[in-house]
């Protein structure tokens, strides 16, 4: 479409007849000019100039003239102003330069005109605003039209007026003319010079801007190096005296390998194109420098006026990447402060991206800093549904900027003093008229502040600082070490309360040994690593048993063999009957059996005592650590997890379990830490299926008054869904805390656990940026407990997991991002809400169940009583007879001679043979 425009207007013009559009802002010319007093549009689709007076607090219709055009025919390019023009606000004018539509105006010129239009009333706009009455329109006109019909159509006509409006330079591709219109001879009011005369070596020179200071000009286009030239036009900068005298000179010659390298710019010959076009301003606070811009290529040039105003250098430039369009507009602002739009356009100019203007707050004398301060617009300064957002240029008062639309609009930013910023919010403006919008002076909000005079946003506290807003905010004040303060904080919040609340729990795992036996054994056969594991270890007590039975046994020897009191063999025998009626190994054979019994008895029962208390672990969540135990941790429980899919039918108790979870009222907890966000600014609203349509939610409860701290509580009537909260404020929001409850039920053999999890979503040196996306999905957990007893009465317990997916570094903004990208006057949390497709089974079985424990308990008093009489028997056959052969032959040494036998070989030799028996 654009390549169909462009060659229609090169067929008129090759048929003499030049018909621009008149609908577009951005063609041929500026159509926007300002001071401190005056601002000027050129509305060519409806022949008139929008003027509107300072002062500039509010845009009203009494300080606004519209004035028609004095011929229809008159086609604008660009009106000018000078910066310092009109200080004393009496009589003030601007000037104007165009081009007759063919083929005459009404008074029969033709071709290129200039003209100063003046407001000669008597009565100075502030004096009109004064008293409250609306200013006289009437007394506009134009004056010293003066018209140049000696050259043909001019596609490339550029206007510079001198800071105090004393004259105007006009440079077109044939002529250059200096207009004075206070001249009192009328024959010098415009000088016209052909550009042959100015421009060295005979070049064609198409200017695309130009900027006037007291002393030079800086003019800027392209040379045209001819058809057969592989860079078909090169951009140049010319520095030049007011009297239009060559002083210096910059080409623009692009890096080798760059995209800029292979660019040839043949379309900025012959027909005027937005693509080609450039910008220039010099800096009214320091006039040695000079910003131009070149979109063609994407970039910004900061060159140095120096050596007395005669040589002009490239100190620094800006390449923005590989699209077209930045510095389509340059204007500064402050000594250190400057503004440059960024239009973002495709390399063949087709696709417009976005407009912004960039704010540079940091410039010195040679560069505008390595970083943006900020950008137009932004959640301080929207640009409203007025104005178009596609940016087309901007003009410095100097104090103030103005940008203008595609669609004629203007903005209007007023600087602002520290602790305040320059609001463009529509709904709190003030004022009568439609257009320019002008910004309202605001004090900087909770979090943020401003320290110097200029028309940028305030800028966030940074992290471990605060500013609760209630005071002019042009510093933040420090916070404790310990403090939550991340950017843009308002308040100290104590870091306990950013702790997330997590209901979920790893299942334990099976115990290396599930057998019950082998964990009997293990447990009576130790002696265990502590004073207390020693103290309960049955093993122990039964050693200690034993060291009595072996004194008993040394007792007994002594009384036998040391000792001669009469007594002592009654003694003996008492003993021995009591220890062979306790004796449960030689079943009363042996009095010795009676000492090893008793060792068996402590071994036993301990056995008994440990099968009981290890039944009482069961199940584990409902047991305790039991004394008795080494090891605290031992549980009479073993435990399975699956990860089971939701199509696979379940149970019918699993079932009812399912349905008591689906059934679980949930309440959506929505909590904002750190922040000056109220309750009135919420809205909350269900997203229905896949379209926009919207079911509006109530919170249930909502508290925004406790320590900088929103508190929303929602009742939600589904589990699954999708909501979004809108927060129509542009607060800054430390953290983001989300969270579910639900109430506890409970019937014979299931139970619902109560829900009531929170996660705290935060970054210390960031805020929360306006589009957030939480992802939060629930997974049923069923725990089946099955009954020790037996029997096929398992218990249920459900409960719901969470599992949040949220890119914590996508949904909070640093500094810089949030001064460049966070352009809302809204937050959006969108939450989606659902169920995997899968559950979590746990399941609990004991590891020995109540018969199991008995049964294996006097399983270990046969073995032990096995193990005692292995032992019995060898002490009998072995020990016994060797200890007594020991004694006899001890004896028959001391005698020399044979002794009797003992008393056991004559037992024996005495006991009949059972063949005897038989006969």
């Amino acid at each position: 479409m654009r390549r169909i425009v462009l060659f229609s207007l090169l067929f008129v013009e090759l048929m003499g007849d030049f018909a621009p559009d008149t609908k577009s802002y951005d063609a041929y010319g500026i159509k926007l000019a300002a001071n401190d007093f005056i601002m000027v549009e050129a509305r060519s689709d409806s022949k008139t100039f929008l003027v509107q007076f300072a002062p500039y607090n509010y845009t009203t219709t009494s300080l606004q003239c519209s004035i028609t055009y004095d011929d229809p025919k008159h086609y604008v390019y660009s009106v000018g102003i000078g910066a310092k023009q009109n200080i004393n606000q009496t009589s003030p004018y601007f000037f104007v330069v165009g081009e007759v539509l063919p083929p005459n105006d009404q008074t029969g010129n033709n071709r290129t005109f200039i003209g100063l239009w003046r407001n000669n009333d008597s009565t100075t706009p502030q004096q009109y605003a004064n008293a409250a009455q609306p200013i006289s329109c009437n007394n506009f006109g134009v004056e010293q039209l003066k018209f140049v019909s000696t050259y043909s159509h001019q596609e490339f006509m550029v206007l510079s007026v001198d800071p105090f409006g004393q004259f105007a330079l006009v440079f077109a591709t044939d002529f250059v003319f200096i207009y004075r219109p206070f001249e009192n001879n009328s024959n010098n009011i415009v000088t016209v010079l052909d550009s042959n005369s100015i421009w060295p070596n005979n070049i064609t020179f198409m200017p695309r801007a130009a900027d006037t200071d007291f002393n030079f000009t800086i003019v800027a286009g392209f040379v045209d190096q001819g058809p057969n030239s592989q860079i078909r036009a090169k951009p140049v900068v010319f520095l030049m005296s007011n009297n239009l005298t060559i002083l210096d000179t910059w080409s623009y010659t692009p890096t080798n390998s760059t995209w800029q390298s292979r660019l040839t710019n043949a379309g900025s010959t012959g027909v005027w194109s937005a693509m080609y076009v450039m910008s220039v301003d010099i800096n009214p606070f320091d006039h040695t420098r000079v910003l131009v811009g070149v979109p063609s290529t994407n970039t910004l040039m900061f060159f140095v006026v120096d050596n007395g105003g005669t040589r002009l250098t490239l100190t620094s430039f800006i390449d923005n990447g590989g699209n077209l369009g930045f510095a389509k507009g340059v204007a500064w602002i402050a000594l250190n402060q400057a503004a440059v739009l960024n239009s973002a356009y495709s390399l063949d100019y087709n696709i417009w991206f976005s407009s912004q203007v960039y704010l540079y707050s940091n410039a010195n004398s040679t560069h505008l800093g390595t970083t943006v301060t900020a950008m137009i617009p932004n959640t301080h300064q929207p640009l409203g549904t007025a104005i178009s957002p596609l940016m087309i240029n901007i003009i410095s008062t100097p104090t103030s900027l103005a940008i203008l639309d595609g669609s004629g609009g203007i903005l209007f930013l007023l600087a602002t003093p520290p602790g305040y910023y320059a609001s463009t919010d529509t709904n709190t403006l003030r004022g009568t008229a439609t257009m320019p919008i002008i910004s309202q002076q605001v004090a900087c909000m909770g979090g943020t502040y401003k320290s110097d005079t200029g028309i940028y946003p305030c800028f966030p506290c940074a992290n471990g600082s605060k500013n609760f807003g209630n005071s002019l905010s042009v510093a933040c004040l420090a916070c404790s070490s310990s403090a939550f303060c991340p950017l843009g904080a308002v308040v100290e919040i104590d870091p306990i309360e950013l702790q997330s609340i997590s209901q979920a729990q790893v299942y334990p795992k099976s115990p290396e040994s599930t057998a019950y036996e082998e964990i009997l054994v293990q447990n009576i056969f130790t002696f265990g690593p502590s004073f207390h594991c020693v103290l309960i270890s049955p093993l122990f007590w039964t050693c200690v048993v034993i060291i009595m039975a072996i004194l008993v046994l040394v007792l007994m020897v002594i009384l036998k063999f040391w000792t001669a009191n009469p007594k002592s063999d009654i003694w003996r025998t008492q003993i021995k009957n009591i220890l062979r009626q306790i004796d449960l190994v030689g079943e009363g054979e042996l009095w010795i059996g009676g000492l090893m019994s008793m060792a068996i008895l402590v071994l036993v029962s301990f056995g008994f005592v440990f099968g009981n208390a290890y039944l009482k672990q069961y199940p584990a969540e409902d047991a305790t650590s039991s004394s008795l135990f080494c090891d605290k941790s031992l549980r009479n429980a073993k435990f399975d997890t699956n990860l089971l899919s939701l199509s696979i039918p379940p149970s019918e108790k699993e079932q009812i379990m399912f349905d008591i979870l689906d059934k679980q009222q949930f309440y959506l907890h929505f909590d904002l830490l750190n922040t000056l966000t109220k309750c009135k600014s919420l809205s909350i609203n269900q997203i229905l299926g896949v379209s926009t349509s919207i079911s509006i939610l109530s919170s249930t409860t909502c508290t925004d008054s406790v320590n900088g701290t929103l508190l929303t509580t929602i009742m939600l009537p589904y589990h699954g869904m999708t909501m979004q909260i809108v927060i129509n404020d542009i607060q800054l929001i430390g953290s983001v805390r989300i969270g579910l409850s639900g109430n506890a039920d409970k019937t014979m053999h299931h139970t619902l656990k109560e829900l009531h999890f929170r996660q705290t979503f935060s970054i210390n040196d960031r805020t929360l940026a306006q589009l957030v996306d939480v992802n939060l999905q629930l997974t049923k957990v069923i725990n089946e407990t099955e009954s020790i007893n037996g029997n096929d009465n398992s218990d249920y317990e459900g409960i719901w997991y969470p599992t949040f997916t949220v890119d914590e570094n996508q949904i909070f903004l640093s500094e810089e991002k949030y001064l460049t990208t966070a352009i809302l006057s809204q937050t959006t949390l969108t939450i989606v809400i659902s169920e995997t497709p899968f559950y979590i089974k746990n399941h609990q079985q004991p590891i020995a169940k109540q018969s199991e424990v008995l049964f294996h308990s006097f399983l270990f008093t046969t073995v032990c009583l096995e193990i005692f009489g292995l032992i019995f028997l060898i002490f009998k056959l072995i020990i016994i007879p060797l200890f007594e052969r020991i004694i006899n032959l001890k004896k028959t040494h001391r005698n020399g001679s044979v002794q009797p036998q003992t008393d056991h070989e004559m037992k024996v030799q005495k006991r009949p043979h059972k063949s005897e028996h038989k006969k």
